[in-house]
C-alpha cells in the first residue's frame, strides 16, 4: 500500500501509513541520505516526485513479513524529467505496527543515485 502511494504520488495515503514518531532512514552521505522525522521522509520523496516525468513504478521481487517487520527486495524504474531513463534495486525493511510504518531502512546504489543527482 505505501509502495502504491509512492507510484501515484498520494502524500495524503502516506502521510497516514507513516507514523508521526517514526524512525525513517536511507542508506549513504547523500544529500538524501540519514536519519528523518516523518515530514522530512516525506520531502523527500516529494523531491523525487519533482525530478520524475510520468510513474514512479516499482517492481517487488521478493517480499517477506515476519513479527513487526516486511523486508521487500524490488527494482524501480522511472523516466526522468530530462528524458533519462533510471532503474535502482531496492532493499527496504519496515516495522509496522497498528497498520502504521514505525521504521523504515532502506538501501540501494548510491553510486546511481549520485550521478543522478550530479546531472539533475
Amino acid at each position: 500500500m505505501f509502495l502504491k502511494g509512492v507510484e501515484e504520488r498520494d502524500r495524503p495515503t502516506l502521510e497516514k501509513l507513516l507514523h508521526d514518531d517514526g524512525d525513517y532512514w536511507i542508506i549513504g552521505t547523500l544529500p538524501l541520505s540519514g536519519k528523518k522525522s516523518k515530514d522530512e521522509f516525506l520531502s523527500t520523496i516529494g523531491g523525487l516526485w519533482k525530478i520524475v516525468d510520468g510513474p514512479v513504478a516499482m517492481e517487488i521481487h521478493d517480499l517477506t513479513a515476519e513479527a513487526d517487520r516486511v523486508s521487500m527486495m524490488g527494482t524501480g524504474r522511472m523516466k526522468l524529467v530530462d528524458g533519462r531513463p533510471y532503474e535502482n534495486s531496492y532493499h527496504v525493511m519496515a516495522r509496522v505496527a497498528d497498520g502504521r510504518i514505525t521504521g523504515w531502512r532502506e538501501y540501494f546504489d548510491t553510486l546511481m543515485v549520485w550521478n543522478l543527482l550530479a546531472k539533475a
